[in-house]
């Protein structure tokens, strides 16, 4: 089975969607950080214009939710006055860039993401979905990641341009990556014009790879991301299901002792250089917590094209997971509609809701065919171990 097509689009801070609890915006911090100033500043703001509730997402942004036609214009002045968001709707559409949250100030990570921010302008009008990965540490982290375009290392340290989905990569010098990552761009914008305004890289023949030349070199394959709890860097934590309230938030903020914060690609974020933290209840810090397992989309009514209450369902799924030795290995996804948002690969096991219960579906996206339609969501709990 195909994947639907998407009713709505991919949301900015200048293009809100309207959604099942009200317009929702989203928020792309530049390098994907924010001072303690900004983030507190964002949480008054999900407060004060919209329902209070803030989402982190697997692109590195987070989003405010409820806001109001009137309240929107409100939010976007007083986002722009914390450097929050650009100054202009183009500069902002283009601000889709995932970085390795292990960067370092200066490092080759921060030099190739300031050059790109600096040549924006240079960048031809691309989908709202497309993005960027910087992912030029030791070892990639985010090939699990959604971008269309990849800078990474190989193992022997060359610096590679990779469109997504590759086996190989460019081989390209620090000086010469945005000018070829800026080319390929315009290689993509004049093979989609005029075709679907959702096109990926992924989805095109490859510009790059047609011809295995002796600028070609194969990618260093990774599955690290960066785990939950202490790190070199700070403390890793993530709200359960990728939401938080603006006040469980301001209140994690104020006891931590971290002046930066960076969102992570995995729906959490890093406390920089936190040391003394309580972690707050809402919050993960064990990258083995069974609410970690499950991707969760927002549900309804949240989302004006879920079927269920997908959140709950998770909420009543995890505990049942830390007792059932047959689910340890295995990753669930608990979808509101068979678009799969919040996880379009394919997982162990997929639940999408319908009308009445949830359809199952067994190694696949939440688009596959189910094993079994419409199933009670007692009954599914019951029968965990049995799928």
């Amino acid at each position: 089975m195909s994947r639907p097509e998407a009713q709505g689009w991919c949301p900015t801070a200048f293009h809100p969607m309207m959604s099942g609890d009200g317009m929702l915006l989203r928020v792309r911090p530049q390098f994907n950080r924010l001072s303690l100033e900004q983030a507190l500043g964002l949480c008054g703001i999900a407060e004060q214009f919209g329902n209070g509730l803030i989402d982190f997402t697997s692109r590195a942004a987070v989003q405010i939710r409820g806001l109001t036609p009137a309240s929107f214009t409100k939010a976007l002045s007083a986002l722009q006055s914390l450097s929050l968001v650009s100054q202009t709707a183009s500069h902002e559409a283009l601000r889709g860039v995932l970085l390795s949250p292990e960067w370092q100030e200066h490092d080759l990570t921060y030099r190739l993401t300031q050059a790109l921010y600096d040549r924006l302008d240079e960048l031809p009008e691309l989908p709202a979905k497309f993005g960027f990965a910087m992912d030029t540490g030791r070892r990639p982290v985010l090939q699990g990641c959604s971008a269309d375009i990849r800078l990474e290392t190989s193992k022997d340290g060359r610096l590679l341009l990779i469109e997504d989905g590759a086996d190989f990569g460019h081989s390209v010098s620090e000086d010469t990556a945005i000018s070829a990552l800026i080319a390929l761009t315009h290689m993509f914008s004049q093979a989609v014009r005029g075709g679907k305004p959702n096109t990926r890289m992924r989805n095109l023949p490859s510009p790059l790879q047609s011809a295995q030349d002796e600028y070609a070199y194969k990618r260093q394959l990774s599955f690290a991301s960066l785990p939950l709890g202490k790190t070199a860097l700070g403390f890793h934590l993530a709200p359960a299901f990728g939401q938080t309230t603006s006040q469980d938030f301001t209140g994690l903020l104020i006891q931590s002792d971290c002046a930066f914060l960076r969102l992570t690609p995995w729906r959490g974020l890093l406390l920089e250089r936190a040391s003394n933290l309580t972690i707050p209840p809402g919050f993960i810090s064990d990258e083995q917590d069974p609410k970690r397992r499950i991707q969760v989309c927002p549900g309804a009514p949240a989302c004006q094209s879920a079927k269920g209450n997908t959140r709950g369902f998770a909420a009543r799924m995890a505990p049942r997971l830390g007792t059932n030795p047959a689910l340890n290995s295995k990753d669930l996804h608990i979808s509101g509609c068979a678009k799969g948002c919040a996880k379009p690969q394919k997982a162990d096991l997929t639940f999408v809701a319908q009308n009445c219960g949830f359809d199952v579906i067994v190694k696949g996206h939440a688009w596959d065919k189910p094993i079994i339609t419409g199933l009670d969501p007692d009954i599914i709990l019951q029968n965990l171990d049995g799928f």
